[in-house]
């Protein structure tokens, strides 16, 4: 329900949640089917290595059970969506749009202003700007600031105002 409202961010932690509690030591429909469900918000969260090392746990669940009904067509709909998403990354395409927040940090990124310069500016602590540009780089697809201001520029996502996210 809460991926289907657009909150994925909570739906992976909850189905992180699931996945832990339906865990066993022999493969489960439920424990299955918990993991085909977290891949696919993964992957569309634009953890894409996250998404399909899920994948690959989901295959060897499926490979243990005698009768897995729908899920492994299930599971071949979520890897066909996670190899579009790939594609979508490796041509440029955001897969999650920063917010406007990540945007106010990702603007004072371009500049030469430390972390603390910048919590300092937008009235924040340096752990919230830390956790921003971590988000920020797995959206963008980046490792390292220079990466992510170029590919930033590159989307057109550096235009407009510094701006306080509130």
């Amino acid at each position: 329900m809460l991926a289907s409202e657009g909150k994925l961010a909570v739906a992976e932690h909850e189905l992180t949640y699931a996945e832990h509690f339906f865990r066993d030591e022999a493969a489960t429909v439920h424990h299955a089917w918990v993991l085909v469900l977290l891949a696919s918000v993964r992957g569309r969260r634009g953890r894409l290595d996250e998404a399909e090392a899920t994948m690959h746990e989901v295959r060897e669940a499926l490979a243990e059970l005698a009768d897995a009904g729908r899920l492994p067509t299930l599971a071949d709909e979520v890897a066909v969506e996670l190899q579009a998403a790939r594609a979508r990354a490796e041509s440029g395409e955001l897969l999650e749009a920063p917010t406007e927040a990540e945007l106010a940090v990702l603007r004072l990124l371009a500049s030469d202003l430390s972390i603390r310069q910048i919590a300092e500016r937008l009235f924040l602590s340096p752990n919230t700007i830390r956790t921003h540009i971590r988000a920020l780089y797995r959206k963008l697809g980046v490792n390292a600031r220079p990466d992510a201001v170029a590919r930033a520029t590159a989307l057109g996502l550096l235009g407009g105002q510094e701006q306080s996210p509130g």
